[in-house]
């Protein structure tokens, strides 16, 4: 229950650090396309312009010369068209002029000839535009609301590219004008999905988070390993204290039964099969711990070799081999900790003291 409680605790936190790094991410690449956005929308306006302007030459183009910088100060103006349908005013505002593709005067009258003359097709226009926004990586679609005001008739047209919900449901980008009463008025939207706005290191980056949950539960379980072999110190303190106990008597004879002292102060536990002298211990085999008992429990009396066959296999070999090999092994484990050895003299096995003969 604990490791699940963990488990859940790492994956929420993943989960977590992955939402905010994706609501910040979200932000900066939304930002980041509608600049491109603009900067494509409004280069591909210029190409709809020179590429109406190679078809146009025959339209003069009138200059005025210098012409002094207009402020917003100066607005809004009053405009007044003469046409065949007879005088008409229109009212520009500072707003309007500030997102002309030009504010030179004599442009935005020969900006105003020629789309009379070759009006804007915002089909061509849309398409040069998601082509554009294509190459730069945007998955998403751009959308175009072109309205356009006829001088002569005053009549008014509105067209949209695409669905028309689409675009009341997009974010609306930029505006530009063109004309010299910003006749012709060009609004760009972007319509995507959210994921649509993501570049795939954004996707990676976000993976990677997700898939840290995983590891942050794998490493908080090793946490308490990691600190107690890199942080913390154990120091081993031998404390000897005397304690008087009233201990039973089966617990004396238990004892007596499994663990016994060898002449030469050397400790034999026989239930964990252990030789301890000292700071010094030595394992021992199965069978040459149950060899080391029969001899202990002889005495100097010895051992034959077929009661040692007997106990230790449980029935007679043919073979002392077995025995010898035992023996040799039992002889070189007391080698390495006790000054006791094993002698077998006419038949019968015994324990010795190597210091005692010397």
């Amino acid at each position: 229950m604990k490791n699940r409680i963990e488990n859940l605790i790492c994956v929420l936190l993943a989960l977590s650090v992955a939402g905010v790094v994706a609501y910040i991410l979200y932000g900066k690449r939304v930002d980041e396309w509608r600049q491109v956005a603009c900067s494509t929308l409004k280069n591909a306006v210029n190409t709809e312009i020179e590429e109406r302007a190679q078809v146009a030459d025959s339209l003069p183009m009138y200059t005025q010369g210098y012409y002094r910088p207009l402020a917003e100060s100066d607005f809004p103006q009053v405009i007044d068209i003469t046409t065949e349908q007879g005088k008409r005013q229109y009212t520009l505002t500072w707003e309007k002029f500030q997102r002309n593709v030009t504010q030179d005067p004599d442009m935005r009258v020969w900006h105003s000839m020629l789309f009379l003359k070759h009006p804007l097709s915002p089909d061509t226009l849309s398409r040069d535009w998601n082509d554009s926004l294509r190459l730069a990586g945007f998955s998403g679609k751009g959308l175009l609301r072109v309205r356009t005001l006829d001088v002569e008739s005053d009549a008014r047209h509105c067209v949209c590219t695409g669905d028309s919900l689409e675009v009341i449901q997009a974010d609306s980008l930029h505006q530009l004008n063109m004309g010299y009463v910003c006749e012709t008025e060009v609004t760009g939207f972007l319509s995507y999905r959210w994921w649509q706005v993501y570049a795939v290191t954004d996707w990676v980056i976000l993976l990677l988070l997700l898939l840290s949950g995983g590891s942050l539960s794998l490493l908080w379980r090793k946490v308490p390993a990691i600190k107690e072999r890199y942080f913390t110190k154990t120091i081993e303190v031998e404390k000897v204290v005397e304690v008087e106990k009233t201990v039973m008597v089966a617990d004396v004879e238990l004892f007596r039964a499994t663990c016994c002292r060898l002449p030469d102060g050397t400790l034999f536990d026989r239930a964990r099969r252990v030789l301890k002298k000292g700071d010094k211990q030595e394992k021992l085999a199965a069978q040459d711990c149950m060899f080391l008992w029969l001899l202990v429990e002889a005495k100097d009396e010895g051992v034959s070799m077929e009661r040692l066959k007997e106990a230790i296999w449980s029935s007679k070999v043919e073979s002392n081999n077995a025995l010898y090999v035992n023996a040799s092994r039992l002889r070189k484990s007391l080698g390495e900790i006790s000054t006791l050895t094993i002698e077998n003299a006419h038949g019968r096995y015994r324990l010795v003291n190597t210091e005692e003969e010397d």
